[in-house]
């Protein structure tokens, strides 16, 4: 019954990464400036910052659920 809650844990992470990149996508678009960097480039950088360690995450969570089966 432990073992399941990591799964869930890491579930949770992700989410909370996923949210964290909507909003601090959502402050930069409020915030930016037309004389600066193209707002694609902060895309591109925030998903990697957010979204790569979350597909991580995910993988990592689907093979311990997986495996404690």
């Amino acid at each position: 019954m432990k073992k399941e809650i990591y799964s869930k844990i890491l579930y949770i992470i992700c989410a909370l990464l996923i949210a964290g990149f909507a909003m601090t996508l959502w402050v930069k678009y409020k915030t930016y400036q037309m004389f600066a960097l193209p707002f694609y480039y902060h895309v591109i950088f925030y998903s990697i910052v957010f979204l790569v360690p979350c597909l991580i995450l995910l993988l990592i969570a689907r093979v311990l659920k997986r495996m404690l089966k």
